[in-house]
């Protein structure tokens, strides 16, 4: 969801179809209430005729929502139980056991880079790599757009911030202080 809050209140105007009496203009007529409840209905008119589209079967089931449930619900599920399963693999093979439960234990947790060694991380075969359908064009046009090095670059303002979150390390957190950094 998009916030047009500010942008609302700058202009004086509601930017998206909803009842809102403060503003004096936009989408909050009754006409275009009315016409964005029509369009609503139309699309859940022709969603809902879609799915009749294939018939019934003999159960009185609908044979687009079995063949949905078949080929993309019980897939997505399969794969996140597997997904779910190895999380908790992955957990309870993270988290160190009090020194009771061990018997060569000495109550002390180990160092974070031996911690990470013994770590059960999933297997990287597990990661579904695909994309799906609805956002494959999207992610096309993104790495278009990267690989044309017309991606537009950090404002000067922008870049200043992140100048000095690298020097907060060092105790220099204001701008005014990477400032001075950025332009040596």
């Amino acid at each position: 969801d998009v916030s047009y809050m500010t942008w609302e209140g700058k202009t004086d105007t509601a930017l998206c179809p909803r009842p809102a009496r403060r503003y004096s203009k936009g989408w909050n007529t009754d006409a275009v209430l009315l016409e964005v409840r029509e369009w609503k209905r139309k699309v859940h008119r022709h969603a809902a005729r879609e799915w009749f589209v294939e018939g019934s079967d003999a159960n009185g089931r609908l044979q687009s929502e079995r063949s949905w449930r078949e080929q993309v619900l019980c897939p997505w599920a399969e794969r996140a139980r597997d997904q779910l399963q190895e999380y908790r693999e992955w957990k309870v093979a993270r988290t160190p056991k009090p020194a009771a439960e061990d018997a060569g234990s000495t109550g002390e947790v180990p160092p974070l880079g031996l911690m990470a060694q013994s770590l059960s991380l999933p297997p990287l075969a597990s990661v579904n790599s695909g994309v799906p359908a609805v956002y494959a064009r999207v992610l096309e046009l993104l790495q278009a757009a990267d690989g044309s090095k017309q991606w537009p670059s950090t404002t000067p303002k922008r870049r200043l911030v992140m100048v000095s979150d690298a020097n907060a390390a060092d105790g220099s957190k204001s701008l005014a202080a990477a400032h001075l950094a950025a332009k040596k």
